[in-house]
């Protein structure tokens, strides 16, 4: 009799994991082969990371109607939103200008009929582009003032006054801020891994290696980025939660908690007044 009753909790809790697996499979199908669309949608409760012209960009951008699934399949063909009138212009007006003028030949300012000379009259503007100016490196020498005082000290000790200059961020070394900052901005904005890097930076004469710009990158953070560091700790510390984890009940969370703990102690802090939120998707 008790094998019987275990056998039938057995049988229980197998269509209990079954019926678990079957919603899984169900929820992971839907995301993989459910109706998706391109467009982003943006609730206007939260501070968004990109800037309004850049929503409104990804808002116009090609929208994809749903495929509805029949005996029959059928696909339907998506359409894109015009462009609006004058968007290009108004981009371009923004920029620096520079006119290139095209002047007119003797020869062709004669007139092809009478053969007289003909007059100027004016300019007319044929098309207008975008032009991209090549990357350059120069060198730049900070050449400071010196002023001498002829009245004082007329036996000798000349009174010599010299003018501010800005110190560079790291002496007798490549890496000025305007280099450092392109190396950051192409490394964490960009994506562009450093050996890539070495080869651009080559091409324009400066012999730059991937050890020296993570080294400099590095201790460029720890020298001039420790205050905003130690400010985000600071708020950090002062959350109630810090982390937010999505999860199915039949998920081991053993290895999720392992994950926090590893991140929490790569920030080197302690964060005894906050907590980890789980959300349990099936409540």
């Amino acid at each position: 009799m008790a094998n019987e009753e275990k056998l039938l909790q057995e049988n229980d809790d197998l269509k209990q994991i079954i019926k678990e697996q079957k919603e899984i499979i169900e929820q992971l199908k839907q995301l993989l082969y459910g109706k998706k669309t391109e467009k982003i949608p943006v609730n206007e409760n939260q501070t968004s990371l990109f800037d309004d012209e850049e929503l409104d960009e990804m808002a116009e951008e090609v929208e994809y109607d749903e495929v509805v699934e029949k005996t029959t399949k059928t696909v339907v063909r998506h359409h894109s939103k015009k462009a609006k009138v004058g968007k290009r212009k108004k981009y371009l007006d923004k920029l620096e200008q520079v006119d290139q003028v095209h002047a007119l030949s003797q020869q062709d300012l004669i007139c092809p009929d009478c053969h007289q000379e003909m007059e100027k009259i004016g300019t007319r503007v044929a098309s207008r582009e975008v032009e991209l100016e090549p990357a350059k490196v120069h060198c730049v020498n900070h050449l400071v003032e010196t002023a001498k005082c002829h009245h004082c000290h007329p036996n000798g000790g000349d009174k010599l006054v010299s003018a501010g200059s800005p110190q560079p961020l790291f002496p007798h070394s490549y890496y000025s801020s305007s280099v450092l900052a392109a190396i950051i901005s192409n490394k964490y904005e960009l994506a562009v891994p450093l050996h890539r890097q070495q080869r651009s930076w080559q091409r324009l004469g400066l012999p730059l290696t991937t050890k020296s710009m993570a080294r400099t990158v590095i201790n460029g953070c720890f020298q001039f980025l420790s205050s905003i560091y130690d400010r985000l700790k600071a708020e950090l510390n002062q959350e109630i939660v810090v982390h937010m984890v999505r999860y199915w009940k039949t998920m081991d969370l053993t290895a999720t908690f392992g994950r926090l703990e590893r991140r929490r102690s790569l920030i080197n802090t302690t964060l005894p007044s906050s907590i980890i939120l789980i959300l349990d998707l099936e409540k």
